[in-house]
């Protein structure tokens, strides 16, 4: 299937031809990865990191139906696709990253609750922020971040640690589109004005204070962008 669509979103395949050579060029790159990872953690004793490719609300079973990807993205899931269920035993072995924006986004159709309507400021936001989807180049939709969804994302996937991204746009967020929010069991949470790193630790107490006092949760930069100097990485805060 990752063949597949690699060649159906490549403009330089036009014919069958095209297409054998391109399978016989990546051919050689596809692996009994069953064998393989259990090799390289077994007896290399390597560590291995599966990046989840897509977000929880487009998991085909947890998801949004029909507002879905085709297969399941969660973290459980890896170990069936990749052929080392074993590991799922080992709670000691595996660590689970959950990784969040300080806002949400989405990109096509299906239920968003909060949802940011949309505006000249919101069009400048997205064009600062690079909220275009990675594929399709579609404009994703902005909205305050769900803490109930992000609750059930970390029960599904079994997070241990969590990181929030796109931390170091809280001051530009707030000068186009008002303060962040949060929602909870339909409360609606404002997180008050100040730097990016005040907003961020407000943010992650406030999800260890609802459901996730065991997180070590840091934030992350936006990479592509210039002009932002505050580091929005924090300390993580033990809470009572």
């Amino acid at each position: 299937p990752c063949l597949s669509d690699f060649v159906a979103r490549s403009p330089n395949v036009k014919t069958v031809g095209d297409c054998v050579k391109i399978f016989v060029e990546l051919g050689v790159h596809v692996v009994d990865t069953t064998t393989m990872l259990l090799e390289h953690v077994n007896i290399e004793k390597d560590r291995v990191v599966a990046e989840g490719a897509q977000g929880f609300k487009l998991d085909l079973v947890h998801g949004n139906y029909p507002y879905v990807t085709s297969s399941q993205v969660t973290a459980p899931s890896f170990f069936s696709l990749m052929g080392v269920g074993e590991w799922i035993y080992s709670s000691d072995f595996v660590h689970v990253v959950g990784v969040a924006k300080i806002y949400e986004t989405k990109v096509g159709g299906g239920h968003f609750p909060y949802e940011i309507p949309e505006s000249s400021q919101l069009v400048s936001f997205r064009n600062i922020a690079g909220e275009y989807g990675a594929n399709t180049g579609r404009p994703r939709k902005i909205g305050y971040i769900d803490l109930d969804a992000l609750n059930r994302a970390f029960k599904v996937n079994g997070v241990t640690e969590m990181v929030l991204a796109k931390a170091d746009l809280g001051n530009v967020f707030t000068s186009h589109l008002g303060p962040l929010k949060a929602y909870y069991k339909g409360e609606c949470i404002n997180i008050p004005l100040g730097t990016n790193n005040e907003m961020l630790e407000f943010l992650s107490n406030l999800i260890r204070k609802k459901f996730g006092s065991w997180l070590s949760i840091r934030g992350s930069f936006s990479p592509y962008l210039d002009g932002f100097n505050e580091h929005p990485e924090i300390e993580p805060i033990q809470l009572s």
